[in-house]
């Protein structure tokens, strides 16, 4: 798949309540007006957009933006005139309109009564179409930005992020919209590792002196010096290790000239960094041991595995029978590996 195609960005619709309200639900709006208007966003492409993509059958998009991109690169290469000038205009014209996503749209809560109504059973229609709530990012919650789709395809987009997880499992419902959420982060789809391990953290108990600050009780923060407290610290907190063999495959996909240290990586309920390490050759110098305990109680060769990853950054390990009922459930969803960003091949000065 061309790289260029999928870190192209998305174009989405993005109005505020009262202004839909103002329409009586029943909003009409053009490209045009919306570009006026500051009522388009741009956001990188992630995976709901290429869900939204596959229940489209949206394939022909791909070739579709290939085949611009060679129109574009031979009409610039000529001898600049009037008519060229259109050409060129209308391509770019026609890349706004492959980028643009109908389907998903962004609504601006300027007042929380506005939520019954855009919520409730009647909904809001936007040129005609009837529009239906997904989620709210973090990042968009904190600007009172939620995110809806079409009403036709929110079942089906809903399966999917649920991604055949054990629905009897108890989760607090905050934090199970902010796990789906992580599909709307920015990220390019790479190859799939050969074998993926999954291990608990490597969580340490040791007793520290403390500083405890406490704003339970009183207005005012309580601050009080413990000594010898029992304290526990989490080793390995959202970060795994990747094979130099995939890191090296996953940099060529990206388009890298370099291995990259560290990989920031979105599947679905998991988020991370994972860092290359030959832990194949620790194994044969130092550890001396193949066979490795995953999260699950399941006996894996380590000689086999290109991609581990911890309890602390697959979010519902325990949603699943095992690492292959999650994988099993990505493929039948959709869900592929992909990468958010990559360590640089130099730190600059000023990271140091």
């Amino acid at each position: 798949m061309d790289n260029s195609y999928q870190n192209r960005l998305r174009y989405v619709y993005k109005v505020t309540s009262s202004r839909i309200q103002k329409a009586n639900y029943q909003l009409s709006l053009t490209y045009q007006e919306a570009s006026v208007n500051g009522e388009i966003a741009a956001i990188g492409n992630h995976q709901v957009f290429r869900f939204i993509d596959q229940l489209r059958s949206q394939k022909k998009m791909e070739e579709q933006w290939k085949e611009v991109l060679l129109e574009l690169k031979r009409i610039e290469a000529l001898k600049p005139t009037v008519q060229h000038k259109r050409n060129i205009k209308k391509l770019h014209e026609d890349q706004n309109k492959l980028k643009f996503v109908v389907d998903y749209l962004l609504v601006i809560i300027e007042n929380h009564k506005d939520c019954d109504r855009l919520d409730s059973s009647k909904g809001f229609e936007l040129n005609g179409k009837k529009y239906k709530r997904l989620m709210a990012t973090t990042g968009g919650a904190e600007r009172s930005t939620v995110i809806y789709v079409s009403e036709d395809i929110h079942t089906p987009l809903e399966r999917r992020l649920n991604n055949g997880r054990n629905p009897n499992m108890e989760m607090i419902p905050a934090k199970l919209e902010a796990y789906k959420a992580l599909a709307c982060s920015t990220s390019t789809p790479v190859s799939h590792p050969e074998l993926v391990l999954v291990v608990p953290d490597c969580v340490t108990e040791f007793c520290a002196d403390i500083i405890q600050i406490d704003d339970v009780e009183t207005e005012y923060l309580q601050v009080e010096k413990k000594q010898d407290r029992p304290t526990t610290l989490n080793m390995s907190n959202r970060f795994g290790l990747i094979s130099p063999a995939l890191s090296n495959r996953w940099a060529k996909e990206l388009g890298h000239d370099y291995i990259p240290k560290g990989f920031g990586i979105r599947n679905s309920f998991c988020k991370g960094m994972v860092f290359t390490f030959d832990y194949h050759e620790f194994t044969d110098r130092i550890a001396r041991q193949y066979m490795v305990m995953d999260a699950w109680g399941d006996s894996v060769d380590i000689r086999e595995v290109d991609l581990i990853i911890t309890t602390s950054m697959l979010k519902l390990w325990q949603a699943y029978n095992g690492i292959n009922d999650y994988l099993l459930c990505c493929g039948y969803h959709g869900y592929t590996f992909s990468v958010t960003q990559v360590t640089p091949e130099e730190l600059e000065v000023s990271d140091i």
